[in-house]
C-alpha cells in the first residue's frame, strides 16, 4: 500500500467519463470510492485548469459525493511555480495515452 504521498488528480476526463467542460458529466466507475480511499492515507488534491464558477461547480459535484479536495490551479500565482504542481503521483487522463483511466486499476496500484 502506498502511504504518505502527494497525489494530484485531474478532473475533466479523469474523474469524469468524458471531458465535458464546462459541464460536469458523469463520474467514472469507482472514481469517487477510490479517491476516498486514497485520502485516508495520502494528501490528495484536485489539479485542474478550471477557474471561477466552473471550478466551483466541479468542487460542488465532488462534495455532493462526499469528496472534499484542496485545489491547485496553474493560474494561481501565489501557489504555482510554472504550471505543474509538485506531487509524487499524477492521475490524469492525458497521461494514460492509449487507454482511459480505470479507477479499479488505480485503486489496485495504490492499495495493493
Amino acid at each position: 500500500m502506498i502511504k504518505n504521498k502527494v497525489i494530484a488528480i485531474d478532473f475533466d476526463g479523469t474523474i469524469t467519463k468524458k471531458n465535458c467542460y464546462p459541464d460536469i458529466g458523469e463520474f467514472r466507475e469507482n472514481a469517487i470510492e477510490c479517491i476516498k480511499q486514497l485520502q485516508l492515507y495520502n494528501n490528495c488534491f484536485l489539479f485542474t485548469c478550471r477557474q471561477g464558477k466552473n471550478l466551483l461547480s466541479a468542487l460542488k459535484a465532488l462534495e455532493e459525493k462526499g469528496v472534499q479536495l484542496s485545489i491547485f490551479s496553474p493560474y494561481d500565482i501565489d501557489i504555482a511555480f510554472g504550471r505543474k504542481p509538485i506531487a509524487d503521483y499524477y492521475i490524469d487522463d492525458r497521461a494514460m495515452y492509449d487507454k482511459e483511466p480505470d479507477w479499479f486499476e488505480i485503486e489496485k496500484f495504490f492499495m495493493g
